[in-house]
C-alpha cells in the first residue's frame, strides 16, 4: 500500500521509521512547508492526497489548516486517513464521519487520545455491549508529570516545568498542556464517540498553570493526591463534562461564569468541591465531591432502568 505523511515533526518522523520496517507500506510523499520541499520525496503539493495510487494518508499536522482541507480532500477520494491532530478532529469529526459514509474511505482517530493506549478502541467496543454512562481518566502526561514532581519533590511549578522541558516531556510552548487545551480536545472527541453525539463544545476548562505550593501542602494535609483529570457523565440525554484539577482552585472559570450570570451556587455556604459544566454553559458549584456526584448519578440511572423494566 502506498501512503503519504502530512507533516514531518516528531509524529511524522516516527511514522516514517515504522513504515520502513514494514514490507506492505510504502511512503511515497511527505507533505511539508514550502521551504523544505527540496528534500527527497518531500512536497508542498496538496494534490498528493488525491492521487489514485495513494491508499493511506497519515495526518500529523498541527492546527486546523491546511489539515482540515487535506483530510476532506482525501476522504472525498475514498482514502483511509489516520490522524493524530486532536485540534482538527475535535472541531470537524462530525464532517469526517459523514464523508466516511458517503465516499467509502475511513477516518481513524485513535492516535488523538491517550497516545499508545487503545482508549478509543475500548470505548467503541464497550458501547457495542451496552450504553456507556461515563468515563474518567488522566489524558495528559505532561501536566501530570509536573503535578507528580511537585508533590514528590516539593518543587514550585515553574521549576518543574523547566525540568520537564529540558527532558523533552514538555514543549517549548507548553500552553496546550498546562492550560488544559490538550485535555479539552481529547474530551470533546471522546464524548462524541462514547455517547453517539455530535461534537459539543465544553464552555469552560482548566489547566494546572495556577497550582502553587500552598495548594500542594493543603492536599498533602488532607492525604490526597492531585491529578489533572477528564471526567464525563451521561445523564439521560444530557452530557455533563468537567475538565478540571481535583482539589485545586479554578477561580477564573467560576468568576467568568458569575460575570455572565451563569454560575449556580449549590454549596449552601460550604466549600466548593466540584464544578459541573452544563450543556447550556452554566456552572453548578457543588459542596459534594465528584466521586459522590458520580455515584449518585449512577444510582439514579440504575433506579430508572429498574423502574422501566417493571
Amino acid at each position: 500500500m502506498n501512503a503519504v505523511i502530512l507533516g514531518y515533526g516528531v509524529v511524522g518522523k516516527g511514522i516514517e521509521i515504522l513504515a520502513k520496517a514494514l514490507d506492505d507500506i510504502n511512503i511515497k510523499y511527505v507533505y511539508v512547508r514550502k521551504e523544505k520541499e527540496n528534500l527527497p520525496y518531500f512536497s508542498n503539493n496538496e494534490d498528493m492526497v488525491v492521487q489514485d495510487d495513494i491508499d493511506i494518508v497519515f495526518e500529523c499536522l498541527n492546527g486546523l489548516e491546511p489539515a482540515n482541507t487535506l483530510i476532506q480532500k482525501a476522504l472525498k477520494k475514498g482514502k483511509h486517513v489516520i490522524s493524530s491532530n486532536k485540534a482538527v478532529v475535535a472541531t470537524y469529526l462530525d464532517t469526517y464521519l459523514e464523508l466516511e459514509k458517503e465516499y467509502g474511505g475511513s477516518i481513524q482517530v485513535e492516535a488523538c487520545v491517550a497516545g499508545g493506549i487503545p482508549f478509543i478502541d475500548a470505548l467503541l467496543k464497550l458501547k457495542r455491549l451496552e450504553p456507556l454512562q461515563g468515563y474518567e481518566g488522566i489524558f495528559n502526561g505532561t501536566s501530570n508529570y509536573i503535578l507528580d514532581s511537585m508533590q514528590k519533590n516539593n518543587l514550585d511549578f515553574e521549576d518543574v516545568l523547566k525540568q520537564a522541558q529540558e527532558k523533552g516531556y514538555a514543549e517549548k510552548d507548553p500552553s496546550n498542556d498546562i492550560d488544559g487545551v490538550d485535555v479539552y480536545y481529547k474530551t470533546k472527541i471522546s464524548n462524541s464517540l462514547a455517547f453517539n453525539t455530535p461534537i459539543v463544545d465544553i464552555p469552560y476548562y482548566a489547566g494546572i498553570r495556577t497550582i502553587k505550593m500552598l495548594d500542594i501542602k493543603f492536599i498533602k494535609m488532607n492525604n490526597k493526591v492531585l491529578r489533572h483529570l477528564s471526567i464525563s457523565r451521561q445523564i439521560g440525554d444530557k452530557i455533563i463534562s468537567m475538565v478540571s484539577t481535583d482539589a485545586a482552585p479554578i477561580k477564573r472559570m467560576i468568576q467568568n461564569a458569575r460575570d455572565e450570570g451563569k454560575a449556580v451556587d449549590a454549596t449552601c455556604g460550604r466549600r466548593t468541591r466540584a464544578v459541573l459544566v452544563m450543556e447550556s454553559g452554566h456552572l453548578i458549584l457543588s459542596a459534594l465531591t465528584t466521586d459522590t456526584l458520580s455515584s449518585r448519578c449512577h444510582s439514579k440511572r440504575n433506579d430508572e432502568d429498574e423502574e422501566n423494566e417493571r
